[in-house]
């Protein structure tokens, strides 16, 4: 058990260091360890998954980048397929960082041309099989599994781009507002889901039904909710109701 005196910071630090290790940590593993609650361990994996550096799963992280198997128990194949029945044939989608857009990459068709804008080295790979897949990576160029640096902008590529579907990671949802912790994650999910006809939105069960510091977007540019597994049906519902569509396998 590492001591008390351990520094927020330094804890963070540690725990970032044994998910590269070991490929992923537990909140109970770390609340044990580190001889905290396990809600303020999982505030620490936030802070990770805030920067980019860990994708947050239900009661455990993964270091983005690394091949999401662990996610498959959390985002069911019959949700990516769901939400593969959105894309049509000459569409362009935007898929940002996360467990979700990787399932989702995974079961598009391999029939349908398409272009694909990403920040996620991960989804870029798993689409570079497509052979009639276009693959932009925020930063740069994905092509035949090849990375070709450019120096457009994000807001560039996202500005030329008109999408038939932009999926989220997760994002605090209450009934008016879409929002999240960290300025530039706001920023450029806001630029996201600005281009785009459908947007889909991924949700804890601590983040639906609260709001954070940076505002994204208002709910009604939301069409689909992604809830993770242990969010209930009633508190789905006023979703629902304001005609937001739940993708659930």
């Amino acid at each position: 058990m590492e001591r008390a005196f351990v520094r927020r910071d330094e804890r963070i630090q540690r725990i970032l260091e044994i998910a590269i290790r070991e490929g992923i940590v537990y909140v109970a593993d770390m609340a044990k360890q580190f001889d905290r609650s396990k809600s303020m361990i999982g505030r620490d994996f936030n802070v990770l998954r805030d920067k980019g550096l860990v994708e947050r799963l239900n009661g455990k992280a993964i270091p983005t980048g690394f091949p999401l198997v662990v996610a498959e128990a959390d985002v069911l194949p019959a949700t990516a397929m769901a939400l593969a029945q959105l894309i049509g044939d000459n569409q362009a989608i935007i898929l940002e960082a996360g467990a979700v857009s990787l399932q989702l990459a995974q079961h598009v068709s391999k029939d349908l041309r398409i272009v694909v804008v990403t920040n996620s080295p991960a989804v870029a790979m798993t689409f570079s099989n497509h052979p009639k897949v276009e693959v932009w990576v925020i930063g740069g160029k994905l092509r035949s599994g090849v990375l070709i640096p450019t120096k457009k902008e994000e807001t560039q590529i996202l500005q030329r781009i008109s999408a038939a579907l932009c999926v989220l990671g997760t994002c605090n949802l209450d009934l008016k507002t879409v929002s999240t912790p960290d300025s530039e994650q706001a920023e450029l999910k806001s630029e996201m889901m600005s281009t785009a006809l459908k947007v889909a939105v991924s949700v804890s069960d601590e983040s639906l039904g609260s709001t954070s510091s940076y505002f994204v977007g208002p709910l009604n540019r939301i069409t689909h909710i992604i809830p993770a597994s242990d969010v209930s049906n009633k508190k789905l519902k006023p979703y629902e109701k304001v005609g937001i569509n739940i993708v659930r396998g």
